[in-house]
């Protein structure tokens, strides 16, 4: 079910997930005599719609919820894009599934009652990551389809998941672009229009990480119930250099990068990389760089000088958050291979999370491999500055403006599959149409240990009882 372990790794720590333990049947436990085992009564399956399912991300981590809770789940699968569907059916095949935009569908035909309705309405036009362009009030009114749903059927837990920008969503004036002094009114209406539907509602800014996903992706989690208060889940994981007994570490980048694949120099290409790309890559040697070099991730978004210089991030933390726009997060893992004094030998520090996925059509986390071509000062241990030439980069020694070390970096993007083992999906999980759709389906995605624990939450009343 867990995706740890599915490709072949570099030495890392090897994770603490404890083991389920086999625990022995006791004498009140066994009768000598036969008896005849009592009647269990079969609990009827969980009724659950998932408005905007695309790829699956939150309907799997339902259907996990469901099974932790050894119950089954009637789900209703909607969405209008056509490539969506197809690999929601793929990988559900039991689920009911709508081709169909919510707009063109009555509630009222499709379902009676729902122990849960499981939204993720349209977050580009309320993201930061649109910059300053204009924003469509028709793509970021998709969240009230929650409201008529509720309305409509019974309804007794939902889930909604958005951008921690969501706080803001207010009114849009004449230039599409939102109205400052009306910041976060339409957020708070729509708070206060679930609570006079009869429900508790509670909101929070999430980490991913924290819930066991290899992701630091955050989202804004808004949880509600007619029962009684809302029971948020608890926290599983923590990092790792501050993780409490009682939990597990984050899980790292490493753990979900293919590690059999291999990139192309950067340098004398056909067609050479932007010179964005190059500064990023330099900004990790330059941070990394040295006998102790760490590997690390860059993001390959922004072009203000700050976002460049702080691009780069380690690969002991977890992945950076995916998007549905072009992938901006390139992994660079520098590592020297010390050839003529320590053998093959290759430094790792792989035991953090990765950053946030996207969702862009080529994926936005690279990887940059630095090897060793030459070592010309091998007893300096001064700090460096990277130096790009035509055909290789130069570790120049800080005061002294010698050159330390010659190196190759090899640099490619993260294919889907690993982008896909980053938001948690099983190994065996097909994303169909091509590359660009299976990155913007991925990145669209909720992280399904994520939904995993907020929809147990809510459903774990069920789980004896209806």
């Amino acid at each position: 079910e867990r995706w740890s372990g599915l490709f072949r790794q570099r030495p890392a720590a090897s994770s603490t997930r404890p083991g389920r333990r086999f625990q022995p049947m006791t004498s009140a436990m066994i009768s000598c005599a036969p008896v005849k085992p009592a009647r269990q009564l079969a609990l009827p399956p969980f009724e659950v719609a998932d408005l905007f399912c695309g790829g699956g991300g939150t309907s799997t981590g339902i259907l996990r919820a469901a099974r932790r809770l050894n119950r089954t789940v009637n789900l209703l699968a909607i969405n209008h894009w056509p490539a969506a569907i197809a690999a929601h059916s793929l990988n559900h095949p039991h689920v009911r599934h709508l081709c169909e935009s919510l707009d063109n569908l009555d509630p009222r035909r499709l379902v009676k009652r729902l122990h849960l309705l499981a939204a993720s309405p349209e977050c580009t036009h309320h993201s930061n990551a649109r910059g300053g362009k204009p924003r469509s009030e028709q793509s970021r009114a998709t969240a009230w389809h929650v409201l008529r749903w509720a309305e409509a059927v019974p309804v007794e837990n939902i889930i909604i998941e958005n951008v921690p920008e969501l706080q803001s969503w207010g009114p849009l004036g004449r230039n599409g672009k939102p109205l400052k002094r009306k910041k976060g009114r339409l957020f708070k209406a729509f708070l206060e229009a679930l609570r006079a539907l009869d429900y508790h509602v509670d909101w929070r800014i999430i980490t991913a990480a924290d819930y066991g996903d290899p992701t630091t992706r955050e989202r804004l989690i808004i949880l509600c119930r007619k029962a009684g208060p809302v029971p948020w889940p608890a926290t599983t994981h923590a990092p790792r250099e501050a993780c409490p007994p009682h939990m597990e570490p984050w899980h790292t980048a490493s753990e979900i990068i293919d590690w059999e694949l291999s990139g192309r120099s950067i340098f004398q290409r056909a067609h050479p990389l932007k010179a964005n790309t190059l500064a990023r890559i330099l900004a990790g040697v330059r941070h990394f760089s040295g006998p102790q070099s760490e590997p690390f991730l860059i993001q390959m978004r922004g072009t203000a000088p700050g976002q460049i210089r702080r691009s780069p991030r380690l690969l002991d933390e977890p992945l950076p958050t995916i998007t549905a726009g072009e992938f901006h997060t390139g992994l660079v893992q520098p590592f020297l291979i010390h050839t003529t004094h320590h053998g093959s030998h290759r430094f790792h520090s792989l035991q953090k999370p990765a950053p946030t996925i996207t969702g862009a059509h080529r994926g936005e986390l690279a990887l940059v491999e630095p090897r060793l071509m030459q070592m010309l000062e091998p007893e300096s241990d001064g700090e460096a500055e990277p130096v790009l030439d035509a055909d290789c980069c130069r570790l120049v020694g800080m005061g002294t403006n010698r050159t330390i070390a010659k190196l190759d970096i090899l640099f490619r993007m993260l294919q889907p599959h690993e982008l896909a083992a980053g938001m948690s999906f099983p190994p065996d999980y097909e994303f169909t149409g091509t590359k660009e759709d299976k990155v913007r389906m991925i990145g669209n995605s909720v992280p399904v240990e994520t939904a995993a624990a907020m929809a147990g939450s809510l459903l774990s009343v069920y789980a004896f009882a209806e």
